[in-house]
């Protein structure tokens, strides 16, 4: 996890050299503990005050890249001035306002199989289960007891290899979740394509 001092040390730096500064900022992990659950990874009350103070600097920009949908990352963080890209790329806040991004032509049909498909496979494990997103969906496995973790993972390669064999679909791994998302769906890309905004060229980047 990000420490907070660390973090008002780098912005600090790079504003004393008269740099302005763009600081791209993951959610889980980074700015907050990876949890059982995503909706138990809370900000605490002193991260909320760092991102306040970091953006009421002038010469900072704050965007906080996650995988998570839009609307809940804007929930976790109430933060005003603060720039947001959701849904691995998907989505996206900026300056105040929802910034347009080329929409991933998603085939809700398809996504549905392969959705009931992982479910079925995995029906006899306990400790999963399945997150609906914008554009897609995640499976999460943090809780599968240990016993069986090696039968699930042998399980979960051979539907991940059905899916790349047969296409349409891209499967993004973390920390024992997986999401499952159109092809078109990029978080490099939609990066690239911010900060080639006007209020982002002059910008130092640090990711």
């Amino acid at each position: 996890m990000i420490d907070c001092q660390t973090s008002l040390r780098l912005a600090q730096q790079a504003l004393r050299q008269r740099r302005p500064l763009l600081l791209f900022l993951d959610y889980d992990g980074t700015l907050v503990e990876i949890a059982p659950r995503p909706e138990l990874a809370r900000p605490t009350p002193e991260l909320l005050d760092m991102l306040r103070r970091l953006t009421a600097q002038g010469d900072l920009k704050l965007m906080v890249v996650s995988g998570r949908p839009l609307r809940d990352l804007q929930e976790l963080l109430p933060v005003p001035g603060l720039n947001f890209l959701g849904s691995h790329g998907g989505e996206a806040f900026i300056a105040g306002r929802p910034y347009p991004l080329p929409v991933a032509t998603v085939n809700h049909k398809e996504l549905s199989r392969w959705r009931s498909r992982l479910a079925a496979v995995l029906q006899p494990f306990r400790g999963w289960w399945l997150e609906d997103k914008p554009q897609g969906f995640a499976l999460h496995y943090r809780q599968v007891p240990a016993e069986h973790a090696d039968e699930f993972i042998v399980i979960l390669g051979r539907w991940q290899e059905q899916l790349r064999l047969e296409g349409g679909f891209q499967v993004l791994s973390g920390k024992k979740v997986l999401e499952i998302l159109p092809l078109s769906v990029s978080k490099g890309a939609a990066i690239q394509k911010i900060l080639l905004l006007p209020g982002f060229l002059s910008f130092s980047r640090y990711i």
